[in-house]
């Protein structure tokens, strides 16, 4: 019984070994290749993630592969620029494995296909000295030259160039390369920083002149809207003026043809500045003051032919009319005394 159990557990543990050492596991982002007594048929390769089944060792051996994108940094080289300016570059490159049976074929592993591209990355360098140095750091980003060059640098991987085929027939899939780092000589930083600083000074002195230009432009405009208000202005003031002009001339003829009216209008202001101001004044019955009684006797009043006191025959009611008028007159000039008339053609 003991020796039927034995039996079982050395059963089961050679059926590990043999599933352990017969199957193998592909990841999503691997592939694989299978090789059979070390060599690979093109049925070797095994793209499809998931479980595989192969001949234990040494019959048939697994290489994995990562196949995500790869970086590879170069290191610093020098290189010169069609205008004889010497920069120092770094450049990289992104790839990744395409496919990974020619990959094995022709490079074995990662560290192989690393170098194989480093030097083709150098060999390539070479193509900065067709473009001059200004071209390659230009102010505008869309000027600049650079971009053309990690292109041009990107076709030389893929395509063959003398004897030496495109890194393609390695299995491998360059995607793109890029300049890390472009490093100048003191000198050169120098006249670059210069011609940096002398075109600043150039976009600032544009800036500067279309900024006054727009506000002269604003300023003339300001005026011109200005002007058209203060002359439409001008023009109403004196319109307004005449009228007023035209209003005052018949109360200036007036004042002209009888001084005496226009000295009783004068203390009626005179009178009436007094009111307002609130002082108190102490004068005799001959000052302003009398005016509160009774106008004075020598005013010849408009649109009548005597003056006031004339004892005709029918003359009262004309004096009344005549008062009146007075009365109006003297309202409108401001006047705030009136004179009622029945009782001044009473004491007439």
């Amino acid at each position: 019984m003991n020796r039927l159990a034995l039996y079982i557990i050395a059963a089961i543990v050679a059926a590990t070994l043999l599933l352990f050492t017969s199957t193998f596991q592909v990841r999503f982002n691997q592939a694989a290749v299978v090789t059979t007594f070390g060599e690979a048929s093109q049925q070797a390769r095994k793209d499809d993630p998931g479980l595989h089944f192969k001949w234990p060792v040494p019959i048939q051996q697994v290489h994995k592969y990562d196949t995500r994108i790869r970086t590879l940094d170069t290191r610093i080289e020098n290189v010169v620029t069609a205008d004889g300016q010497l920069v120092a570059v770094q450049v990289f490159l992104t790839w990744r494995i395409q496919d990974v049976l020619k990959f094995y074929q022709e490079m074995q592993d990662a560290g192989s296909a690393e170098s194989q591209l480093a030097a083709r990355l150098r060999s390539g360098l070479g193509v900065f000295s067709r473009y001059q140095f200004r071209e390659l750091l230009a102010n505008d980003p869309s000027a600049s030259k650079l971009g053309q060059v990690e292109d041009s640098i990107l076709d030389a991987l893929k395509s063959p160039k003398d004897d030496t085929p495109s890194v393609t027939e390695y299995g491998i899939e360059p995607i793109a390369v890029g300049v890390t780092r472009f490093i100048l000589p003191e000198n050169t930083s120098k006249s670059v920083f210069e011609r940096m600083k002398v075109a600043r000074e150039r976009l600032a002195a544009d800036a500067r002149s279309s900024g006054e230009a727009e506000a002269a432009r604003i300023r003339a405009e300001a005026n011109a809207n200005a002007n058209t208000i203060k002359d439409f202005a001008n023009r109403i003031a004196a319109t307004i003026q005449a009228e007023g002009d035209k209003a005052a001339a018949q109360f200036l003829a007036w004042q002209r043809d009888d001084e005496g009216l226009a000295i009783y209008l004068a203390e009626l202001k005179a009178l009436e500045e007094l009111v307002r101001s609130g002082s108190t004044i102490i004068t005799g019955t001959d000052g302003v003051f009398r005016h509160l009684s009774q106008p004075p006797d020598d005013i010849a009043y408009p649109n009548q032919g005597g003056r006031r006191g004339s004892t005709t025959d029918g003359a009262d009611q004309n004096t009344a009319d005549g008062e009146q008028e007075v009365d109006e007159t003297i309202a409108a000039d401001g006047g705030n005394v009136n004179t009622q008339p029945e009782q001044d053609a009473n004491d007439g």
